[in-house]
């Protein structure tokens, strides 16, 4: 069923085989062996088979004894694979069927890369008109047949139940055979510059066939977050070939967090892990489980047993007195001093920093009244900006790299109100005169980064990361991006290099669907903001761009509701001072996440 994928994508399994539940040959068409199939064909085919189907979806058994499995499968399946490639003058149905040990036969796709090669070369070779008309028939058909299995053998969630009661192993078949020849028809398209006014779509995403209430099953069963499952559903636009590759990732990571309870609207995560601090537990003094890997304590005694390990405090007074000025608090931790230090930065960003961007309830953010990180995070901040400057210039250098993160910069506390208005104020500039911004979310960190562009690319769209509101704007408006997974620090640039390649295969539309990532944090018009402030130091937003932030807006949240205003109007560099009211934005920087 997915072999035509799985040597592609070492990660993308799936165990079960569909059985051959129909004599793919029959019936011959008027009596006689035809292989170039015409559109009526498709559409008698199941009357054909003594089954009358209404445009409604209602069907009955008119003449002869044959099952729902069988003709759906005759029709769905095989009728649509001879409409695609019957012109081919080797073309054999037997290619997508094989046997097991025992002899019973089944559907296999290993052979449909192959075939597409081909009907990509003949279509090249032709170039006629009737060529064109080809492609215009199998579209049509594509279209039909999606039609059909979308509406009546698909299910938007695992308690429904499909109006075509046929095997869920089989409509998956189906849809995943549909949605990869409906990619291919498109590339194709493209390819030859192919294009009437509507009959062609370049946009590859939006050409999935319907979900399977079984795939749907598997990711309930797996304890998948409620909330995730439906959101996917909706960027992934029915696509039930990315479900199953989000499920194969997903099964061979990390164990993750608990969901069991869960909505679809809401995320109630139950295990946020910690780590106990000597004999008392407070709620400051915790090491993430992914943090203890580079805490010294945890790793000689098991887990951090003194005080001193939490010295990375910066006084309220000191920032408070920096933001007043009108400039920017840095920091530089120095690993062998075990110290922290704090850098005064003036309004002109006369100095070069990173930026650490992060989701709060995974631990990187403060939980009490004091702007302070454990020595085990520095530490771990540290590594990572050694890496990134290795990456980016080849050299290790001296001197720490001096960073910003929300979590020491913005101040705490009651007595600071209209300084931490003012620093959430700079916050969009802080983003846009950054280096670059490292991304720490813990269900990357757990997990290695893969290999080829799709697997981390889909491990990016899963993150909690790209579900929060604050980190959209964070993500917008830094000029370099680099994610944190458990193997290694990757950079969003060389990532988005390795795209263009990958998702030249026809087979495969998995490339296309991992890019939703990309569209999520407005991945081209991202650009243009940049260029645009390196041109003239300051960027207006257009109407399309609203538009696009209004879209990725949809799926990501803020712990309070008035906060959404407050992140769309940091993002859009207005004043946030008249946002940023005391009344609305809770004690603790932890409240404005």
């Amino acid at each position: 069923m997915c072999e035509h994928l799985r040597d592609d994508y070492n990660e993308f399994t799936f165990p079960n085989r569909v059985p051959l539940y129909c004599n793919p040959s029959e019936p011959s068409f008027d009596g006689r062996e035809r292989k170039e199939r015409k559109l009526i064909d498709f559409i008698q085919l199941p009357q054909a088979l003594g089954w009358k189907i209404e445009e409604n979806g209602d069907r009955s058994l008119e003449t002869g004894s044959a099952e729902l499995d069988e003709v759906t499968q005759r029709w769905l399946y095989f009728e649509v694979l001879a409409q695609v490639f019957g012109h081919l003058p080797d073309y054999q149905w037997e290619d997508f069927v094989k046997k097991d040990r025992y002899g019973v036969d089944y559907v296999n796709t290993t052979k449909l890369p192959e075939y597409l090669e081909k009907w990509l070369d003949s279509e090249k070779k032709s170039q006629s008109t009737e060529s064109k008309r080809r492609l215009i028939r199998i579209q049509q058909v594509l279209d039909k047949a999606r039609a059909y299995v979308s509406r009546y053998c698909a299910v938007p969630s695992r308690k429904d139940k499909a109006r075509w009661e046929i095997d869920d192993l089989l409509a998956l078949s189906i849809m995943v055979l549909g949605e990869t020849l409906t990619r291919a028809l498109n590339v194709i398209q493209r390819k030859l510059g192919f294009r009437i006014e509507g009959w062609c779509s370049y946009d590859l995403r939006s050409h999935g066939w319907g979900y399977s209430k079984l795939i749907l099953q598997m990711l309930d069963e797996d304890e998948w977050c409620a909330k995730a499952i439906h959101m996917l559903q909706a960027l992934l636009r029915g696509n039930s070939i990315g479900l199953i590759y989000l499920y194969s990732l997903r099964s061979s990571s990390s164990k993750g967090p608990d969901h069991c309870e869960c909505t679809a609207t809401v995320c109630k995560e139950m295990d946020i892990r910690r780590f106990r601090t000597g004999s008392e537990l407070t709620q400051y003094h915790y090491c993430t489980s992914t943090v203890s890997d580079f805490c010294s304590e945890t790793r000689y005694n098991g887990r951090c047993t003194t005080d001193e390990n939490f010295n990375g405090n910066i006084e309220g007074r000191r920032l408070a007195a920096i933001i007043r000025k009108g400039n920017i608090p840095l920091f530089r931790f120095h690993r062998a001093k075990r110290n922290l230090e704090l850098v005064e930065m003036e309004q002109s960003f006369d100095k070069s920093y990173a930026i650490f961007s992060h989701v709060w309830t995974d631990g990187f953010g403060t939980l009490n009244d004091k702007n302070e990180l454990s020595r085990c995070v520095l530490d771990m901040f540290s590594k990572m900006l050694e890496k990134v400057t290795i990456q980016r210039s080849g050299n290790k250098s001296s001197i720490p790299e001096l960073f910003w993160i929300d979590t020491l910069a913005i101040p705490v506390g009651k007595e600071f109100s209209a300084e931490r208005r003012r620093a959430i104020n700079q916050m969009h500039h802080i983003y846009t005169h950054a280096k670059y911004t490292i991304v720490l979310d813990l269900s990357l960190m757990r997990v290695t980064m893969g290999s080829g562009y799709s697997q981390p690319a889909m491990k990016i769209t899963m993150c909690k990361w790209m579900t929060r509101l604050w980190t959209l704007q964070e993500a917008v408006l830094s000029k370099n991006l680099y994610f944190c997974f458990n193997d290694r620090i990757y950079s969003m640039t060389h990532l988005e290099e390795m795209f263009a390649d990958e998702d030249s295969e026809l087979h495969s539309c998995i490339p296309s669907l991992a890019r939703i990532y990309y569209a999520g944090i407005l991945g081209d018009i991202r650009q243009k903001i940049h260029a645009e402030f390196r041109k003239h130091e300051g960027w207006n937003a257009q109407s399309d761009f609203l538009a696009l932030v209004w879209k990725a807006a949809q799926w990501r949240s803020t712990t309070h509701p008035t906060h959404e205003t407050l992140s769309l109007a940091t993002m859009l560099n207005l004043d946030t001072e008249f946002f940023a009211n005391p009344t609305n934005l809770l004690e603790g920087t932890d409240e404005y996440r």
